[in-house]
């Protein structure tokens, strides 16, 4: 019986967690694919990717704000990348250029309203 109990308590977390991810994704306006970050050898940085439009309004401004790691994860850029929302379940591609300094190892990104 004790076991019982353990296991739906560990079936409830992972009901939280994914009820969390299903709220999370429901939040999305658009979806962001295919992101590439290329630095050449004066030290800038490209940016590429698309954005599959999910529920923004067509037309809106949506803005992808990137931040570039070093390899021990420090930010050393940040760039955002404005791209006119397209319609519904229709993709757009976007692309931005910035100088750092150091070397890039990652990055990440968030939408912002």
């Amino acid at each position: 019986h004790r076991m019982a109990g353990e296991f739906a308590g560990e079936e409830t977390a992972g009901n939280q967690e994914a009820l969390r991810l299903l709220e999370t994704h429901d939040g999305l306006t658009v979806l962001v694919d295919q992101v590439m970050a290329v630095q050449d050898a004066q030290s800038n940085v490209a940016i590429s990717g698309q954005v599959t439009n999910v529920k923004a309004e067509e037309g809106s401004t949506i803005t992808l704000r990137f931040t570039l790691l070093d390899p021990e994860g420090a930010e050393i850029g940040q760039h955002d990348i404005t791209v006119t929302a397209p319609a519904v379940d229709q993709t757009a591609s976007f692309e931005g250029a910035t100088a750092v300094e150091g070397e890039v190892a990652g990055w990440k990104y968030v939408v912002t309203p």
